[in-house]
């Protein structure tokens, strides 16, 4: 399980890498709803909040397959790993060790892909700072003319 956070947190680092940028900078995307984990106990099936770690619940195939299928629509906002864990800790109440654990898996299952998703990352990152610094410019510009 170190591996997974130590993973996790290389690629929360990673994804922050730009600097620091004002909040209103940062883009709005609005969350996504997202359907509320399982019940504990329903049918066969544990919450995906439960995991295996502390609470002794085992984690069923569509306890995952929900994860996955939730950080994929979240990468389709272009979310960095950071983000998606906040989001779906928040909105579908998923333990955050159990997304970076899938995220990791995913990563690990599709290499290509995460590296060019990466750099759609900081792709992104970079024109919302361009865009900052373009408004910045508008506004010093039309302060001159006054």
């Amino acid at each position: 399980m170190a591996a997974v956070a130590a993973a996790a947190a290389a690629a929360a680092a990673a994804a922050s890498a730009p600097g620091a940028m004002p909040p209103s900078v940062a883009p709005s995307a609005a969350a996504p709803p997202f359907p509320a984990a399982p019940a504990a106990g329903s049918a066969g099936t544990s919450a995906p909040s439960g995991g295996t770690a502390g609470s002794g619940r085992k984690v069923s195939t569509s306890d995952i397959q929900l994860v996955q299928n939730l950080i994929e629509r979240c990468m389709q906002m272009y979310m960095p790993l950071k983000e998606v864990v906040s989001t779906l800790q928040t909105q579908a109440k998923i333990e955050p060790g159990f997304t970076q654990l899938v995220w990791q898996k995913l990563e690990e299952q599709n290499a290509e892909f995460f590296k060019a998703y990466h750099v759609r990352l900081k792709i992104k990152d970079q024109i919302v700072m361009f865009n900052y610094l373009l408004e910045q410019q508008v506004h010093r510009m039309s302060d001159k003319g006054k």
